[in-house]
């Protein structure tokens, strides 16, 4: 009794504090005396709007410091921008008098399609460009921060000479006119998507909308947070205390659950007194920490938010879009990509030249005819290129013989000239491209009547990965628009979320749920921004392959496909379903949270069914034992089955563990013989290095014995021409210095040649030996040093001799039949090397016939029979492992028939119960 009284006491105390708060709470939120700033009037109703006139605290992360300068006026002049960097101007209907480069207007309909990046619009974006960055220059020349060019230059050329008189003209140009328009849908949707993903990334649904979220809130409070509904849910709550510590004197969860009540009702009453501190505050935390983890998963670079987010959007760009372009446009993607270091101008490449220009315009069928070597000169004359507003093109000096050096190559000098003054004076940039340090071979060929086909291939390939990655990417920029749309719907429904607080162990589930779902869609965007920086990074290691061009895009279609099938398993923790017995009311059948009523028509229902049993009885009786009978047979042709499955498989895994066996026993036979290989080319360049040795040597040896003899020859000619007395003049002291000179070098000779004499091994040619073969690391580095040499280099190789055992110095002092003999040796010994490489390497049990075209190899060797019994070990081992796997499947098979076993007799005997149960209620 005193423990009752004691929770009730407590139950009573709580409900008090819970209504004193909320009466405090709604005291705030009653209109009092009008201040300076305020005007009087009734307290917000879903029929009144909120007055305009009224200070509003500012929303983080939109509102501009307090020294910041707010947005221009209409009356004020703007301020012009700084210049962009020398290049061409892709700007052909630009004002005279505007210095800024401004998009195409001959594409600019064709931009709104896809629209505008929401990033290049600052006035309403909060993310701020760098001033005069690559993306702000993106920005104003195609309203994209992802692309230099506007959308419409990505189309693709065609340069077909249609002839009524020749119907595969016509049937080339059809299929060129249909894969420029696919291409271009494409890239209108991959543009549509990027701007999607952008838009979701740089706006902020709860942010921008805080203003109205407060009034929004307080029409909901005025409604649902009256006194009468305060004191309802502050009652239920008292009444559940007294039913719980009372009636089931249940006092620990009394007071947990009143004291749970009590904190989320606190914690929704903060959110609505202060939206901008709470969720406002996630969201602005969950916003920066998302621009940061982009700018570190993507470059490293967390100062410049905005900045590395349109890096990444252009990384996406060049890999989905203008690569490809290069592969329609010119089957060469690497000639077409590599930047031009120009002396005295700015770095371009091949895509930068064609990209300046539309589709199918003069100047590029300039460019195409240009590849052909046939000289050209395009000039617009100054009044033109007033009118016109770009820029005079010149491509000049065009000699014959660059024929075929690629587009580049093929002309010296392109100058660009801005108008800018009315009296025609402008800027001229000259790109000057050097035909010998230029390396490119570029061929247009396709975008003739003989490549239709291998473009719309191409296209084919390229579409099927370029449709996922654009479904990918709508994914992403979807789901995190919808998680704003839905941010805002839970933070609406916080009043309601107040009163069901008060209702019961579900009701406080249900405010749980809420809590968390809202915060999960808060900080969604910081978990899609790494995923969006983890796609980025994975295309572009793709790209980055050095593999083929067609495997590049199976890998991309098989990654975007992949990341598009797999998207609920990657972001599962991020839906918004959530079943009831995860915070649900329980109305769905658990039967603590649903009402009365349903109860009793589930009860209802439950008798009528058995009712109508007892009168189907006797005909599911008949029925059931025709079904036994048909499962009976069903089951024991299932265990036939299953039976012979078992035994196939059984047999396809001995099978399989003896060809792994003799697998393993060739591959280490090979290795052997690829490090006996790798040991005689070591030797042999040995020997010969011994060699070339000795015979410096001997060369040595016999300059110091023709030395030695004409300084024998030397003396005696000066005894007879001087004879030995004491000197007097001159020339005699002369000659007797040069005697003593010669006898001191001739002692020096003799002491050298008897040394020589006395050491064998000056004396003795050198042998070729033979070392122990090479393994471990030195074995793998050859191996894979060997696969490069076959590979890439030519019999007569040094690599290749010393491989095959032949000295090279050997080979190049040979006659011209040797010669011929020493190159049929060396290129049977790389047939030889490159059949152990491919055993050597095998990871996977090779096939019966390429076994027993091994086993013939070696038997024909010296190491058979030790390789065969290295073979029966390796079988006896796997047999052991398989019978040891196979028990172990018996014992987990037996445990889990026990387990079902028993699960089945327990639901059994809760079935009886249940049944009892029911008998005895009725």
């Amino acid at each position: 009794m005193r423990r009752a009284l004691v929770v009730l006491a407590i139950a009573m105390a709580l409900a008090i504090a819970g209504a004193v708060a909320a009466s405090l709470a709604h005291a705030q939120d009653t209109p009092g005396p009008p201040s300076p700033t305020e005007q009087p009037g009734p307290s917000p109703t879903p029929d009144t709007e909120p007055d305009d006139d009224e200070p509003r605290e500012p929303t983080p992360g939109l509102t501009p410091p307090a020294d910041s300068p707010g947005p221009p006026s209409p009356t004020e002049e703007p301020q012009p921008e700084p210049s962009p960097s020398p290049g061409p101007d892709p700007d052909p209907d630009r004002p005279e008098t505007s210095p800024a480069p401004e998009r195409p207007r001959d594409t600019a309909d064709l931009e709104g399609f896809a629209g505008d990046s929401p990033m290049c619009d600052e006035e309403r974006n909060a993310m701020k460009l760098e001033a005069g960055g690559i993306a702000q220059r993106n920005c104003s020349r195609s309203g994209s921060i992802a692309q230099p060019h506007p959308t419409a230059h990505y189309g693709l050329d065609q340069n077909v000479d249609i002839k009524v008189t020749e119907p595969e003209t016509m049937i080339a140009g059809a299929l060129h006119s249909g894969s420029q328009t696919v291409w271009l849908g494409l890239v209108y949707m991959m543009r549509g998507a990027l701007a999607i993903v952008e838009l979701g990334f740089s706006h902020s649904l709860v942010l921008s909308s805080m203003a109205e979220i407060r009034s929004g809130i307080a029409r909901l409070k005025s409604i649902f947070l009256a006194d009468s509904w305060q004191v309802a849910a502050l009652t239920v709550l008292g009444l559940w205390g007294i039913w719980m510590g009372l009636v089931r004197r249940k006092t620990i969860n009394t007071i947990g659950g009143i004291a749970t009540a009590v904190g989320l009702m606190i914690g929704a009453q903060v959110i609505m007194i202060n939206p901008e501190g709470t969720v406002g505050k996630v969201a602005t935390l969950s916003n920066e920490g998302a621009l940061v983890a982009l700018g570190a998963a993507s470059t490293g670079d967390v100062d410049k938010p905005a900045d590395t987010f349109a890096v990444a959007h252009q990384r996406l760009f060049t890999s989905l879009v203008v690569r490809p372009w290069c592969a329609l446009q010119f089957t060469d993607v690497e000639g077409c990509m590599k930047v031009q270091n120009i002396k005295d101008g700015p770095n371009v490449s091949i895509a930068d030249v064609w990209l300046s220009f539309p589709s199918n315009s003069p100047e590029r069928e300039k460019l195409y005819d240009n590849r052909k070597g046939e000289p050209f000169k395009l000039e617009f004359t100054p009044e033109k290129c007033k009118r016109k507003g770009w820029k005079k093109l010149v491509f000049d000096d065009i000699a014959s013989d660059y024929s075929g050096l690629g587009m580049l190559g093929n002309f010296s000098t392109w100058a660009c000239e801005k108008w800018n003054g009315p009296d025609g004076s402008g800027q001229r940039i000259s790109l000057r491209y050097n035909d010998e340090k230029a390396g490119i071979r570029t061929d247009a060929t396709i975008q003739s009547g003989k490549g239709a086909f291998t473009r719309l291939g191409m296209l084919a390939l390229i579409a099927a990965g370029m449709v996922g990655a654009i479904a990918v990417l709508l994914w992403i920029g979807v789901r995190l628009l919808l998680t704003g749309v839905f941010s805002l719907v839970l933070i609406l429904l916080t009043p309601i979320v107040f009163l069901l607080a008060a209702f019961g162990e579900g009701g406080r589930r249900s405010v749980v749920a809420w809590g968390q779902r809202l915060l999960g869609l808060l900080i969604a965007k910081f978990v899609f921004a790494l995923m969006l920086a983890v796609v980025v990074l994975i295309a572009n290691i793709i790209q980055g392959l050095d593999v083929g061009w067609t495997s590049i895009w199976m890998f991309n279609i098989a990654y975007w496909w992949g990341l598009l099938l797999k998207r609920r398993e990657l972001l599962g923790f991020l839906t918004l379903e959530r079943p009831a017995s995860e915070g649900g009311l329980g109305l769905a059948g658990s039967g603590r949270g649903g009402s009365g009523g349903l109860s009793s028509l589930y009860y209802g229902w439950r008798m009528a069914n058995d009712a109508f049993r007892q009168v189907r009885k006797p005909f599911d009786m008949a029925a059931d034992a025709g079904r036994n009978r048909a499962a009976r047979t069903a089951d024991k042709r299932a265990d036939r089955d299953a039976d012979a499955a078992d035994r196939a498989d059984a047999t396809h895994e001995r099978g399989q563990d003896d060809r792994g066996a003799q697998t393993a026993a060739i591959r280490e036979h090979d290795r052997e013989e690829l490090g006996a290989e790798a040991s005689r080319g070591r030797d042999v360049a040995t020997h010969r290095d011994d060699l070339r040795k000795h015979r410096d040597k001997q060369r040595e040896r016999r300059k110091a014995e023709q030395e030695l003899k004409a300084n024998r020859a030397r003396q005696a000619a000066l005894a007879a021409k001087h004879p030995p007395k004491v000197p007097t003049t001159a020339a005699e002291r002369k000659a007797a210095d040069e005697q003593r000179a010669l006898k001191q070098r001739e002692g020096q000779l003799r002491g050298k040649l008897d040394a020589w004499r006395n050491d064998p091994s000056r004396t003795k040619r050198p042998v070729l030996t033979n070392s122990d073969p090479v393994k471990g690391r030195e074995l793998d580095d050859y191996i894979s040093a060997r696969r490069e040499e076959i590979s890439t280099l030519p019999p007569e190789h040094e690599r290749n001799l010393l491989a095959a055992g032949i000295d090279p110095d050997r080979y190049r002092r040979a006659g011209s039949a040797e010669k011929d003999a020493l190159r049929e040796r060396s290129a049977d010994a790389m047939d030889r090397s490159r059949t152990l490489l491919e055993t050597a390497t095998a990871e996977r049990p090779m096939t019966e016939r390429k076994l027993r075209k091994a086993w013939e190899r070696i038997d024909a060797g010296p190491r058979g029979t030790r390789t065969r019994q290295w073979a029966q070990e390796n079988r006896e081992q796997a047999s052991r492992a398989t019978r040891d796997r196979n028990a172990e499947r018996t014992r987990e098979e037996a445990r889990r028939t026990r387990q079902h076993e028993r699960e089945r007799r327990a639901r059994r005997r809760e079935d009886e119960a249940r049944s009892r149960a029911r008998r005895g209620v009725r």
